[in-house]
């Protein structure tokens, strides 16, 4: 009955009350076993997804004790994934680049196909951003790729084929960048789950404003809010509108990209919600621009504007 609550909660995107069925969960059940790796497995969710990665790093930890007792090397390596994946989000890279290979070795034994995909998908996108070894990088996102299209269309394909265009984007072919996310795009839309078209639609908006492609970037935006409507999220709501802010300034609405500026800060802050990794750096040099180009009364003026407005009345006017 615990299980069941705190997915319900969760699915109504209520931490704090899926959470407290969580910790009800822990406390009644054994200091073993597999009920106990579900629920730390749990816990883990939802400390990354209030962004409390010391948190989600400590329960990784009990999870892969947890697991070695059990000598399940499937299991062991699930555990290793979510201390990894933590242990990035706290800046400790190659300890994380560590726990994603014993986890990698950890699938390959177990024979866990799916997983050895997933994997190799989170080691490419380490080699990238940690020593800016594209090669070796998309050598991991093209096995993590062709090993999950031997499963047919699914989530983790449709990011995969995402962060192959991402590293073509970062390789300078945007255009190249485009028909990837495309390709993504047609995979999340066979699935049919909003947040995800969502997602990609606005990334490949953020990749016209990139190529100076002003209306093809307000179309897919168009059809992302579209989808938002369907299935609300706050990380999609931050990553569209750091792309409107983008958008506004290239095109020279400086008042409206400072309100948006204004509302997104205050979401963000609102939400516990981070900014894309791969948006920090766009999203700064908008900001720079955008200073030079109103002065900072003004500025400071429509950004506390911005901070009080809907998110509906800035959508309108873009």
């Amino acid at each position: 009955m615990t299980v069941a609550l705190w997915k319900y909660w969760h699915e109504l995107d209520r931490l704090p009350e899926a959470q407290h069925w969580v910790d009800r969960a822990l406390a009644e059940c054994g200091r073993t076993g597999e009920d106990r790796s579900e629920l730390l497995r749990a816990s883990a969710i939802l400390a990354h997804e209030r962004g409390d990665f010391q948190a989600t790093a400590a329960v990784g930890k009990l999870l892969v004790e947890n697991a070695e007792r059990s000598g399940d090397p499937g299991e062991i390596g699930r555990a290793l994934v979510v201390l990894a994946t933590a242990k990035y989000e706290l800046g400790r890279g190659d300890e994380a680049e560590a726990d994603f290979n014993r986890a990698l070795a950890c699938f390959r034994q177990s024979e866990d196909r799916r997983r050895t995909a997933t994997t190799l998908e989170s080691l490419g996108l380490l080699a990238a951003e940690l020593r800016d070894d594209r090669v070796a990088a998309r050598r991991y996102l093209e096995e993590s790729r062709d090993t999950l299209g031997e499963f047919g269309p699914s989530l983790h394909l449709g990011a995969v084929i995402a962060n192959l265009g991402y590293l073509t984007f970062l390789d300078g072919d945007i255009a190249g960048a485009i028909e990837l996310a495309r390709e993504s795009l047609g995979v999340v839309e066979e699935l049919g789950v909003a947040t995800h078209v969502a997602w990609q639609l606005i990334t490949i908006a953020g990749y016209h404003v990139r190529r100076g492609e002003f209306a093809a970037a307000s179309e897919s935006l168009r059809r992302a809010w579209r989808e938002m409507e369907k299935q609300p999220n706050r990380v999609n709501r931050v990553h569209y509108f750091d792309i409107a802010f983008r958008l506004a300034v290239a095109t020279g609405k400086y008042e409206l990209a400072a309100r948006i500026h204004g509302f997104l800060e205050g979401y963000r802050e609102r939400t516990h919600t981070r900014r894309a990794p791969s948006e920090r750096q766009s999203y700064a040099k908008s900001y720079a621009q955008l200073e030079q180009s109103l002065d900072r009364e003004r500025l400071s003026a429509l950004v506390s504007a911005g901070a009080n407005e809907e998110a509906s009345v800035l959508r309108a006017e873009m």
